[in-house]
């Protein structure tokens, strides 16, 4: 079957970068249809440690300065000739690229998984880096140090709804942007509760005696990480629920400052930290979890985005608790506990109700992981990125 279809081509924005984790989902969802590879510049030396074992063939390059923006060009025009073109993100380091390689609007499919422009707009800081940062949006509009400043990302990201072939991540984006929706899809006969030894994983990590909450991937400042923080640490006594975090890199700025909030309010014994793991291990430290809470706040970082990590909690068969904010709720649909965002009393409830009941845990878990299934696996989501992708011809070749 796949000698039969055009080869694809996803462009991706940063493979330093979480953002390969989109790209890669992409790509494996039409690696059995057809010859399939992502290309893309790399913004720092190493790529994306989760992703260096993947079976999808990844081309980068390394961009260091704005200036290099042309070779970087030339680089992705080499592969798309004869293929079928996907574009990651609105960004300049991706679209930007793939327009400036000369492929226009109607001959790609646009990727939205993010409101990139939400990341900007939800900034935090007191008036001198609010300052800071509108001093360094306007000198990029003068001379621009990176495309991917914030007058390019509002840029693109008008230039996005114009564009004919569109899918993205959850229904915020896609009353923005339009296009098909395709969530964040996984692989559910991999993340199989029944493939792995949770017993031995939680020994390894130490996690006897308790009950540990997981948040699992990339800390953020609109993660809400600190809200579930407030909520654990009205717990007491020698047993009282644990923190959870796994796929942290203790070593990236936001998150070292958090850990440091983290045990001053938890305190060591009820803190457990795995760090950045490839993602063929993802089920073994998804399970090692009592419940998954993702406690996104209600910011416009958030708006726009619905975490990757639900759908693997779901696949793993784990009670998730989330705050309403983009599409979690209507995921979940009574498979979890839904809260408002930033309500750390919310949180510690639904903990504690959890907490208790061993049984209503499990339940909650099944019927998680039977919507995964239905809803939310690769099956399902192949079969809206093939149809997504029959809209696209193919690139010509030079």
């Amino acid at each position: 079957m796949r000698a039969s279809n055009p080869p694809v081509t996803v462009i991706v924005p940063d493979a330093s970068s979480n953002a390969l984790g989109r790209a890669l989902l992409l790509a494996e969802l039409v690696a059995d249809d057809a010859e399939v590879r992502i290309v893309g510049v790399q913004l720092s030396d190493s790529m994306w440690a989760p992703a260096k074992k993947s079976r999808i063939p990844i081309h980068t390059l390394r961009l260091r300065h704005a200036g290099g923006y042309p070779r970087a060009a030339r680089f992705v025009a080499r592969y798309v000739p004869g293929s079928r073109v996907v574009v990651s993100k609105p960004r300049a380091t991706s679209l930007g690229l793939a327009l400036m390689a000369g492929i226009g609007p109607g001959g790609m499919l646009l990727d939205v998984d993010d409101w990139e422009v939400g990341f900007r707009l939800g900034q935090s800081g007191g008036p001198l880096a609010r300052l800071g940062r509108q001093l360094s949006d306007t000198r990029d509009l003068i001379a621009p140090r990176t495309l991917n400043s914030y007058p390019s990302e509002v840029l693109l990201d008008h230039a996005a709804q114009r564009f004919p072939h569109k899918i993205v991540s959850n229904a915020w984006l896609a009353s923005r942007f339009g296009g098909k929706v395709l969530p964040h899809v996984r692989d559910t006969n991999v993340l199989d509760p029944a493939r792995v030894d949770v017993a031995a994983v939680r020994r390894e990590l130490s996690m006897d005696g308790r009950l540990w909450v997981g948040f699992v991937g990339t800390v953020r400042p609109h993660k809400g990480v600190e809200v579930l923080v407030d909520a654990l640490s009205g717990f007491q006594g020698a047993d009282a629920p644990g923190l959870y975090l796994a796929g942290i890199d203790e070593q990236e700025r936001f998150a070292s400052s958090l850990l440091t909030h983290i045990r001053q309010k938890l305190g060591p014994e009820r803190i457990r930290i795995k760090g950045v793991f490839d993602f063929a291990e993802l089920a073994r430290w998804v399970a090692a979890a009592d419940i998954i809470c993702i406690p996104s706040l209600d910011a416009p970082a958030a708006w726009g985005q619905i975490p990757a990590k639900l759908f693997d909690a779901m696949a793993m068969a784990k009670p998730v608790i989330v705050s309403r904010v983009n599409d979690m709720e209507s995921a979940l649909e009574g498979c979890g506990r839904v809260v408002h965002a930033g309500d750390a009393p919310a949180i510690a409830a639904a903990i504690s109700e959890l907490a208790a009941d061993e049984a209503l845990r499990r339940d909650l878990g099944a019927k998680a992981r039977q919507r995964a299934i239905e809803r939310f696996s690769y099956d399902a989501g192949r079969r809206i990125m093939l149809d997504a992708l029959s809209d696209v011809r193919p690139r010509k070749s030079s």
